[in-house]
């Protein structure tokens, strides 16, 4: 039997959509990192308007199982279901976990151990992949044979300030996003209004964790892996619709323009890391390119050459891009590829 607490310790949020055919397994990983009467540890699944069963699973899951509750919205995107699991946490640490991916055992009880420094307010784990090929295989429940995909991760027990990390990750071109593999203290969070984005756009870790790094806060790494993660057809980020990839262009220019206006805030007082800010954002710059060129239909195309982050002026996108043959290439390419769609 576990010591009881006056509070959850950690919250797990997990926003889920239309997940039903997977959730279980996410949330048999979740039930596996301690006993029933583990009071230590809360799950707060939210079910973003799901069509499908996920609602009825998690239902069913949590009458169970006194650690997990149920929250229900109607469908506003993971983000804004993030900020209602954040809304209504109590641990003192949250993390997140999408509701197709598996919660590796042990994670919860490293992260307490990582973050017992009262200085600690933001850990990070690794993680590795699995692919389903919907041949009704199990997903993994150990990390033995997972193969880390952050092999750059500071050892185990590193303390780092948030700037160094994120100037030496942005360097490498490495500068990991995914809030999946995260904890933040709650307390911290609270004090800082840190939220997701509340509209629905892809790739909303960029924000969170640009966000987070911003305060520079004392963090702590594990070479470990945390989370496995789901890779499967049905995943809308591997979507080839056109309303995607539209979606995914505008969502690049809102990072661009978000990264930019950061990287104009620390200026005065840490231009060192504005510089790294404006060759992430050069960086992030050829994922654009990418749907602009070969993802996005035509009208489309031409509409968001138009609107192209203004901010993202042409002496800043200079001064982000590496000065080397392929880096010149691109920037001619990308300007001349502009051009084009806006004069189309």
């Amino acid at each position: 039997m576990a010591s009881p607490v006056s509070h959850p310790l950690i919250s797990v949020i997990v926003p889920a959509y239309n997940v039903g055919e997977k959730l279980e397994e996410t949330l048999r990983s979740l039930a596996g990192q301690g006993p029933k009467d583990d009071s230590r540890f809360e799950f707060l699944i939210v079910d973003d308007g799901s069509r499908d069963n996920t609602l009825e699973v998690a239902k069913a899951f949590a009458a169970t199982d006194p650690r997990f509750k149920v929250l229900h919205q109607r469908n506003r995107g993971c983000g804004p279901a993030r900020n209602t699991g954040l809304d209504a946490a109590a641990g003192d640490w949250v993390g997140f976990l999408d509701g197709d991916d598996i919660l590796m055992p042990g994670t919860l009880d490293k992260v307490l151990k990582l973050g017992a420094e009262p200085d600690v307010n933001w850990i990070f784990g690794s993680y590795a992949e699995f692919t389903d090929h919907r041949d009704g295989a199990p997903a993994p429940t150990t990390p033995e044979g997972l193969e880390t995909r952050i092999p750059e991760m500071p050892p185990t027990g590193t303390r780092m300030r948030a700037f160094d990390w994120m100037k030496d990750a942005i360097d490498r071109h490495h500068w990991v996003h995914y809030c999946w593999i995260q904890f933040a203290r709650r307390s911290w969070v609270e004090a800082h209004h840190f939220r997701f984005p509340p509209r629905n756009v892809f790739h909303q870790d960029i924000f969170w964790t640009a966000d987070l790094a911003a305060e520079n806060p004392i963090m702590v790494f594990s070479r470990d892996i945390f989370v496995a993660y789901r890779v499967w057809s049905a995943s809308t980020s591997n979507s080839k619709k056109p309303r995607v990839g539209k979606r995914q262009g505008y969502s690049y220019m809102h990072i661009i323009r978000s990264i930019v206006r950061l990287a104009n805030r620390l200026r005065p007082e840490h231009p060192d890391v504005a510089d790294a800010l404006i060759r992430h954002a050069a960086f992030e710059t050829r994922h654009f390119y990418g749907i602009l060129h070969h993802r996005a239909v035509p009208a489309d195309r031409k509409l968001m050459a138009k609107v192209w982050c203004p901010e993202y002026t042409p002496a800043l996108f200079w001064q982000g891009l590496p000065k080397t043959g392929s880096g010149i290439w691109f920037a001619v390419k990308f300007g001349l590829t502009l051009f084009k769609y806006r004069h189309c």
